[in-house]
């Protein structure tokens, strides 16, 4: 009788362990990203996944299942997050600057995937980084009349600056392909510290010319801004050419 007891007190409390277990999350897996490669994420585990991007470009997220998706910085900072509910698969993209990032990747109540993918972007200038952006009059990279600029608008970088000199007074023309999208993207002109600045209204995806008018010669930074909002964020890559 003693032994039955024992018994039945070992298969409750196994019984009670295994139906408590699917409610409790497990302690969080770190490891190096591998692009490329599928993560099976069982209910209620957590993966800490980090990588180290040399360039600025996009990154794609292939997910599926309930899941809870963060992206954060190497200060932890975050870039962005997603949640996917009712068993959804969805590709997620983010423009990002080169810099160390760690996906922060949960389940919920089902097993969940992922697969991260990364293509650099094609940049003409220079890398920006979290360390290094031109987003800023002193970091501003200087361009030459009529020469083919590349560059992308990113989460984490929303405006680029650009320096030119004009050696008269007159028009600046600026012929912008943007990939960026709906009206998502601006071009502005002014002078130190933003005196006399003048910006374009938001321009469509696509090819448009915008002309800046009667300025005087000297220093001159070009802006090429996202259009942002509390609800939208516009990223992606552009090019462009300034003739003055």
């Amino acid at each position: 009788m003693k032994n039955q007891k024992k018994f039945l007190v070992v298969l409750f409390a196994f019984i009670f362990t295994v139906m408590l277990r699917p409610f409790v999350a497990s302690a969080a897996v770190s490891e190096r990203l591998e692009l490329n490669h599928t993560y099976y994420v069982y209910s209620w585990e957590e993966y800490e996944l980090s990588t180290n991007l040399e360039n600025s470009g996009r990154m794609t997220l292939e997910m599926s299942g309930n899941c809870t998706c963060y992206l954060r910085d190497a200060k932890l900072v975050e870039v962005s997050n997603i949640t996917l509910k009712d068993n959804e698969s969805k590709t997620w993209t983010l423009d990002v600057v080169a810099g160390t990032y760690t996906i922060f990747f949960s389940a919920h109540d089902t097993m969940c995937t992922l697969k991260v993918k990364f293509s650099k972007a094609d940049e003409t200038t220079m890398v920006e980084s979290l360390e290094e952006k031109n987003n800023l009059e002193e970091f501003a990279n200087k361009i030459s009349s009529g020469k083919n600029i590349k560059g992308q608008l990113a989460h984490n970088d929303d405006v680029d600056l650009y320096k030119m000199t004009l050696k008269k007074n007159g028009t600046v023309k600026v012929t912008i392909d943007s990939k960026i999208a709906k009206k998502g993207i601006k071009v502005g002109v002014f002078q130190k510290g933003g005196k006399k600045a003048k910006y374009s209204k938001a321009l469509k995806k696509g090819k448009s010319t915008v002309s800046f008018k009667n300025l005087k010669k000297g220093t001159w930074y070009l802006a090429i801004q996202a259009q942002n909002t509390a609800n939208d964020t516009y990223t992606g890559q552009y090019s462009f050419s300034a003739s003055f």
